[in-house]
């Protein structure tokens, strides 16, 4: 589905198709702050993939039981791809979490899921909206720099307290360094269109899928780094893309 957004006062219309995950402006592809992010090395994946790898392993390869030559390339193939379905199925829990929080912020009333996993997160969400007294003010946003020609949408702005909070909802196994490079370009993009809105802190808040939740909070004035960092990432990326139009492999 494409879906049309008008930003800086109706100036702006970029266009967000779903599919693909991918932003037009007149027709033209835009950079998402995803895939400019890509670009960085992500080094807790590769052990990761390797422990998926050795998992599925050690459950398939038993002491005493022969194993013919079909049945142990067959069990390596599998092994190799271990990690693509962890990923999928944790995923698919990420993204209905996140859909059903969405749509509790806009005031839909989404039923209570019947999938455990997916309502141990719900729940979780919940248990931190009401201990922090949480106050949403917007969600799932589309953002564009017009200084930096890239764009993006935010999870949720929310007053947390007294503080404007721009939030990113991860359900990740971790808060990896990454995500604040991403959650301060948001902030960045978002203060450009809305110079007024005076944001003290940026925020993660990450629900795992075994009982855990972690909400962090990093002070923009103290941390204006990570959005140099995010704008150093923007310049790799443009450069990597120009050495692949050189080179020929675009």
């Amino acid at each position: 589905m494409i879906t049309p957004n008008k930003l800086y006062n109706g100036e702006v219309e970029i266009m967000f198709n779903d599919e693909g995950h991918k932003y037009y402006m007149d027709n033209e592809k835009l950079i998402g702050v995803t895939t400019v992010l890509s670009c960085i090395n992500k080094p807790a994946l590769v052990p990761w993939a390797s422990n998926m790898c050795a998992d599925y392993v050690k459950d398939h390869l038993k002491p005493g039981i022969p194993m013919d030559e079909v049945e142990i390339k067959t069990m390596l193939d599998v092994a190799r791809k271990a990690h693509t379905q962890r990923k999928v199925d944790a995923g698919n829990v990420g993204s209905l979490a996140h859909d059903w929080i969405d749509g509790y912020i806009k005031g839909e009333n989404p039923e209570m899921p019947f999938n455990e996993d997916l309502k141990k997160s719900v729940n979780k969400f919940l248990k931190w909206q009401e201990d922090y007294k949480v106050k949403f003010l917007l969600s799932e946003q589309v953002v564009y720099s017009k200084k930096h020609n890239f764009c993006g949408t935010l999870d949720f702005i929310a007053k947390i307290g007294d503080d404007l909070v721009l939030l990113d909802f991860k359900t990740s196994s971790g808060i990896w360094p990454e995500y604040w490079l991403q959650v301060f370009a948001y902030w960045l993009a978002r203060t450009e269109e809305f110079p007024e809105e005076n944001y003290k802190s940026v925020g993660v808040l990450r629900i795992g899928r075994v009982g855990e939740i972690e909400f962090v909070k990093k002070d923009i004035k103290d941390n204006l780094y990570l959005k140099d960092g995010f704008l150093a990432a923007l310049s790799l990326y443009h450069t990597l893309e120009n050495m692949k139009k050189e080179s020929g492999r675009y």
